[in-house]
C-alpha cells in the first residue's frame, strides 16, 4: 500500500474528555465516571480534526492523535511501535506529498462499560500523490483503539487499516492499491 492509506488509519485525532473520579458507598475506591456520550462525540470530532492535518501534511497533528506506546498497523509498511516509530511512518508517506483528498466516516463508536477503552470502525477516502508520481485514489476500512490519558484526553493505542482493492489490482487512477512505499 503506499504511504497515503496510513494516512487514514488512525482515524482520527484527538480531543480532550473528561474522566471524574467518583467513590463507590463505603468504599474508598474510586471508579471511572465516563459520559459515553462524550467519548463517541469526541473521537467522532477526531475525524475532522484528523482531515485537516492529514491534508496539510502536518506530521506533529497527525502524530498527537496517538499514545505514546501505540502500535499503528499499516499496510504495505512495517509494524510502528511507540509514538517515535508512529511519526517516522507519517514523515515516510508524506515523502511523495500531500493527499489532495482526506476523508475519514466512523461509522461505529463502541465506549467500554468500564470507561477505559474505546474503538471506532469506518472507512476511508483518500486521493494524492503515489510513489512513481501519478495520482492514487484509494477507499478502505479502518478500525482505531482509543484509550484515556492521565489527563484525560483521549488517545489511538492500536490502530489498523487496509484498502477495498484486491492486492495487485490497480486502484482509482492506475496506481497500485497494494504496493508497498518506496523503500520499503
Amino acid at each position: 500500500m503506499t504511504r497515503w492509506l496510513l494516512i487514514f488509519a488512525l482515524l482520527l485525532p484527538i480531543a480532550a474528555c473528561q474522566q471524574q473520579g467518583a467513590e463507590e458507598a463505603g468504599t474508598t475506591e474510586e471508579t471511572l465516571a465516563v459520559d459515553a456520550a462524550t467519548v463517541e462525540q469526541t473521537i467522532r470530532a477526531s475525524a475532522d480534526q484528523y482531515e485537516q492535518a492529514a491534508l496539510a501534511g502536518d506530521v506533529e497533528a497527525l502524530a498527537s492523535f496517538y499514545s505514546d506506546d501505540a502500535i499503528m498497523l499499516p499496510p504495505g509498511m512495517p509494524k510502528s511501535e511507540g509514538i517515535d516509530a508512529v511519526r517516522a511512518a507519517y514523515q515516510q508517506m508524506y515523502a511523495a506529498g500531500n493527499p489532495t483528498e482526506a476523508s475519514l466516516d466512523p461509522a461505529t463508536v463502541v465506549v467500554s462499560e468500564s470507561g477505559d477503552m474505546a474503538y471506532d470502525e469506518g472507512s476511508f477516502r483518500f486521493s494524492g500523490p503515489g510513489p512513481d508520481g501519478t495520482t492514487m485514489t484509494d477507499t478502505g476500512k479502518y478500525l482505531a483503539i482509543w484509550k484515556p490519558t492521565a489527563d484525560g484526553t483521549w488517545k489511538i493505542s492500536v490502530d489498523i487499516w487496509n484498502s477495498d482493492a484486491m492486492p495487485g489490482a490497480p486502484a482509482e487512477g492506475g496506481a497500485e492499491a497494494a504496493a508497498a512505499p518506496s523503500g520499503q
